[in-house]
C-alpha cells in the first residue's frame, strides 16, 4: 500500500535520513504499535490519534509523504480528515 503510493521500489536502500516520512493515524494505540513493528525499518514514522491531530501534523511538517489513516475514529472521521489533508497538502498521499 505505501509502496504503491510512493512508487514501486522508491523506498528501498535508503538511509534513515532519506527515508520517507509516513504519518500513521488511528485512535487505537494497538493498531499504531502493530504498524510500527511492520514499517519502522523502512520509513520515518509519525503518529496521530485523531483526524484533527493528523491535520495538525501535516500542517506542521510538509515532508510527510504518506498518511495511513483509519476511517472510523471518534470525532472527525478519516474521510473528513483526508479531505482536509488533500486540500492543505496536495503532494501528500492519503
Amino acid at each position: 500500500m505505501i509502496k504503491d503510493a510512493l512508487g514501486a521500489g522508491q523506498h528501498t536502500g535508503m538511509s534513515d535520513h532519506d527515508a520517507y516520512s509516513v504519518l500513521l493515524v488511528d485512535d487505537n494505540s494497538a493498531v499504531l504499535e502493530g504498524l510500527d513493528i511492520i514499517l519502522e525499518d523502512q520509513y520515518r514514522l509519525q503518529h496521530a490519534g485523531s483526524g484533527a491531530e493528523a491535520i495538525e501534523a501535516v500542517r506542521s511538517d510538509n515532508a510527510i509523504a504518506v498518511v495511513v489513516m483509519d476511517i472510523k475514529m471518534a470525532g472527525m472521521s478519516g474521510i473528513e480528515a483526508a479531505r482536509e489533508i488533500r486540500r492543505i497538502a496536495p503532494h501528500t498521499r492519503v
